[in-house]
Formats: C-alpha cells, structure tokens, sequence
C-alpha cells in the first residue's frame, strides 16, 4: 500500500532508520492518573 501511495507522489517513503525515541516523560511518578480520574468521576456523579 505504501509503495502505491509513493509511487503515485501521495506519500514520501521513510527516510529515518532505528528506533524512535519516546516523549520526555512529564508529570508526578507518585500520582496514578486512572485512579485519580476514577475517582474524580465517582465525585462528579453525586
């Protein structure tokens, strides 16, 4: 599928090689952010 899409100029092949690297990691390591939102949720609904 890429090669077609490439070949009729719609897309541009991969240039870049190896892995790609991961987004800096933001935020506190110490909050679970699914439970806070849970809980959070369980808050809004009374």
């Amino acid at each position: 599928m890429l090669a077609k899409l490439v070949a009729a100029g719609r897309a541009v092949a991969p240039t870049g090689g190896g892995p790609v690297p991961l987004p800096p990691k933001l935020g506190d390591d110490d909050v679970e952010v699914a439970d806070t939102l849970a809980a959070m949720r369980d808050e809004e609904r009374w």
